[in-house]
Formats: structure tokens, sequence, C-alpha cells
């Protein structure tokens, strides 16, 4: 075992002083290990440790499994903190945006009552135009709505060709139904085949199950 001391006593002024007694004892400690080095280096004895030195923690393992579970339960703590603060924030932005439509819903309903009185008063007076009333009434009922422009020209061949077999929109009831024009249309109208009569029946019918027994036996 080597022991080093300095070659002069510490001389510390103020004794009370922590930083100044801490560097003194620091310096001295600085002083004994670079004497100690040089004497180990003189005498050749190793003091350097190996880049493949494994030291014993000074902590045990289950110490160290303490501070682990510690540190991963604050992590979660804090991620779920921050979690419930940006859920917050984002009910707040949605109760934000709720309110600016109902105060534009109640806006717009108390300019369509405004209107709708104004017809009146003129109306009363004999200077309101029918048309504006309906107007108004259709605002009020659906502002958004959009009036139909037809079919796209960018629609693919295959809608195209089923708009063209089966419609585009449209009512479909009463298609089938006899006009003027159509029951005075006398082409399709053939005096042969309304002699023929009805046909008895299509050839090459499979006779039925008695039928087909009494040729077995016949046969």
């Amino acid at each position: 075992m080597l022991a080093m001391t300095t070659a002069e006593p510490v001389n510390v002024p103020d004794i009370e002083d922590d930083l100044k007694r801490e560097v003194a004892f620091y310096q001295a400690s600085l002083e004994a290990v670079s004497q100690a080095i040089k004497r180990l280096d003189q005498h050749k004895i190793p003091h350097r440790r190996p880049d493949d030195y494994f030291a014993e923690c000074v902590k045990t393992d289950e110490q160290i499994r303490k501070i682990k579970t510690k540190l991963l339960a604050d992590k979660g703590r804090i991620e779920r903190g921050e979690q419930n603060r940006k859920q917050r924030e984002m009910a707040k932005y949605g109760k934000q945006v709720q309110l600016a439509k109902q105060q534009q819903r109640a806006k717009s309903k108390k300019e369509n009552i405004d209107n709708i009185t104004k017809w009146r008063k003129q109306n009363t007076s004999g200077r309101a135009d029918p048309g504006e009333l309906e107007d108004l009434i259709a605002a009020k009922s659906n502002p958004k709505k959009r009036k139909f422009s037809g079919p796209s020209d960018s629609k693919s061949p295959k809608n195209s060709a089923k708009n063209r077999k089966y419609g585009f929109g449209g009512p479909k009831r009463h298609q089938k139904s006899n006009t003027a024009s159509s029951t005075s249309d006398m082409q399709s109208f053939k005096v042969k085949r309304q002699k023929q009569g009805p046909q008895s029946g299509k050839k090459g019918m499979r006779p039925g199950k008695s039928k087909r027994q009494k040729m077995r036996s016949n046969g």
C-alpha cells in the first residue's frame, strides 16, 4: 500500500469557509496523486485500468431495478399528462368551433326573420314582390342547397354507358304508358299474327310424368 503526504502542511486561513477548505484539500490530493504516479512508474508498477476491465457497481441489481422502474413510471406519467393536455386543448378548440357555428346559425336565422318581417311590412303597403318571398323561404329552409348542374363529362365510360341505358335521374313512372301518338301508330300491328291465335305450346317440350310412364309401358 502506497501512502502519500504533502510536502508542507495544508494551511487554510479560515477553516469555517467551506469553499476555501475544499479547494485546499483538492490541491493537496492532486499533488499527492502526481507524486504517487511518478513513483509507480519508477518501480514499473501498473496503475492504469485495462480497457477490458469491468468494475463492480456500487449499487446492487435490486437498487438498479428499482431506479429503472421509477424512471419508467415517471416517463409514463409525463407522457400521460402531455396526452391529457392535448386532449383538453382539442376539446377546447372543438367547443370554440361549435360555438362559432351556433353563433353563425343564430345570426343567419335572425337575418332571415328580419328579411321576412321587412317583406311583410312592404306587403302591407303594397310594394312587396311575391317572388322575393319565395327566395327568402328557400334560403331559410336550405341555404347551402346547390343547383343540379347535370351529368359530368369527366365520368368513366362505364358510368356513361349506364346513363345512356338507364337514364340519368328524372321520373321513371309512366314511361311505357300509351299516348295519343303511340295509340294511333299501327306499324307494329300485323293481321297475320292475330289470325294465328294463341300458340298451343312450344315445340320440343318434354311430356309430363304420366305420359312418359305410359310411353314406357307401351314400348
